[in-house]
């Protein structure tokens, strides 16, 4: 594997705020902008009503859900925990 060619801005662009490690790891996994839109779509759950059906994703597209999956849930565990710390 190898780095994507994306940068920063443009992972930040498609899958929102994310701490930098995972930023490190979608960039680490790599795959083109258009496997990081698939990702973060089916890892969010938000795949279009004109889909005929579910396709298998590829393997970089799956590594990179993960790595999505991952920081949606470290980002649900800060904000948990600064509403606790209230």
């Amino acid at each position: 594997m190898g780095t994507s060619g994306m940068t920063r801005d443009e992972i930040v662009a498609v899958a929102g705020p994310i701490a930098d490690h995972f930023v490190i790891q979608i960039l680490e996994a790599g795959g083109h902008h258009a496997d990081l839109v698939e990702a973060v779509i089916r890892a969010r759950g938000d795949m279009p009503d004109f889909v005929a059906g579910p396709r298998t994703a590829s393997p970089i597209v799956s590594r990179l859900s993960e790595i999505i999956e991952a920081a949606d849930a470290a980002l649900e565990d800060l904000q948990d925990w600064q509403d606790e710390s209230r």
